[in-house]
């Protein structure tokens, strides 16, 4: 069985997973071993069950994952502008999928703010009359 965690610890470790993610990186390039690290992560099968365990880890988590698509986005617009200096065909379609990889990844992470989804609402009660008619 692994080293316990403390509260400080699980702590430090839940507000540096949200920030980086938010950032805009993956939470496998966050959990990778020997990737960057200020403090002590989890394997992923813990993150996991912080988020179904704590109510308040999941709702920074999910913000977090809002944000992020915010930074993908920003990635994105570098990855279009690389374009215009892309030297070959190849370099070119590989650009166009990194973005639209990345457009699709974006529209689930924030739908509200980039899906290609309206949303209508009305503020008054809406009725519908069927009329039948006999022959």
């Amino acid at each position: 069985m692994g080293r316990q965690w403390t509260a400080e610890q699980t702590t430090l470790a839940q507000r540096e997973i949200c920030q980086r993610l938010a950032d805009g990186e993956s939470l496998s390039e966050i959990l990778r071993p020997g990737g960057k690290k200020t403090v002590r992560l989890p394997p992923r099968s813990l993150v996991y069950q912080w988020l179904e365990q704590d109510d308040d880890f999941a709702r920074q988590y999910q913000i977090a994952r809002k944000l992020q698509a915010d930074a993908l986005v920003d990635a994105m617009m570098g990855h279009a502008d690389q374009m215009k200096n892309a030297s070959s065909n190849f370099e070119v379609k590989s650009l166009e999928q990194k973005i639209n990889v990345t457009k699709w990844l974006v529209e689930r992470l924030n739908p509200e703010r980039w899906g290609k989804i309206t949303r209508i609402s009305a503020e008054s009660p809406i009725s519908v009359v069927v009329n039948r008619w006999s022959a």
